[in-house]
């Protein structure tokens, strides 16, 4: 199956949102067996990841890797404990706004692309020191806008039409 508009995505990872629901629907009753195996689907997912890695930058051949990698980690994820997770509330909150994010980052990464470009310096040839800066500029900028158009009063307005949902505060009063 490839729908027109997207390709490969849908027929490639479309499998992975049934697992999830089937894993989420009959989480009582599959606990205790994943429980049992959970150290067999770290080694299985950390093996298929090493793969699936040692593929892409070609290494070995292993395409198929990509896409097994994510499943023994679909029957990990249910065993572990979020509150085990360090900062995990500050996880849950940068979820919330994932698609804010998603929404805003790339005004940032293109406006760092033609700095970087433009500099002079030759900075993109230093991918190692380019590539995580980029990442922490989007995801400040994009978060630090999120948050200062939850703080006025006029911008509330526009949030909900440039990030795509309604902004916390008025989440919180059930508007």
């Amino acid at each position: 199956l490839r729908p027109p508009v997207l390709f490969t995505t849908m027929s490639d990872w479309a499998v992975y949102f049934p697992l999830g629901l089937v894993l989420t629907m009959h989480d009582a009753a599959l606990r205790p067996a994943l429980l049992r195996r959970r150290w067999a689907a770290v080694a299985a997912t950390v093996g298929l990841f090493l793969l699936a890695s040692l593929h892409a930058f070609g290494v070995i051949p292993a395409p198929w890797a990509r896409f097994a990698a994510p499943v023994p980690l679909m029957f990990l994820l249910p065993v572990i404990s979020r509150t085990s997770i360090p900062w995990y509330r500050r996880f849950e909150t940068l979820g919330r706004q994932s698609y804010g994010v998603y929404l805003a980052h790339f005004v940032a990464i293109n406006l760092m692309v033609f700095l970087v470009g433009s500099s002079g310096l030759g900075l993109e040839r230093f991918p190692l020191l380019v590539f995580p800066t980029f990442l922490i500029v989007a995801l400040g900028s994009a978060l630090l806008l999120m948050d200062a158009m939850t703080r006025s009063l006029v911008a509330r307005r526009a949030y909900r039409y440039v990030f795509g949902i309604a902004p916390p505060v008025v989440q919180r009063l059930g508007c």
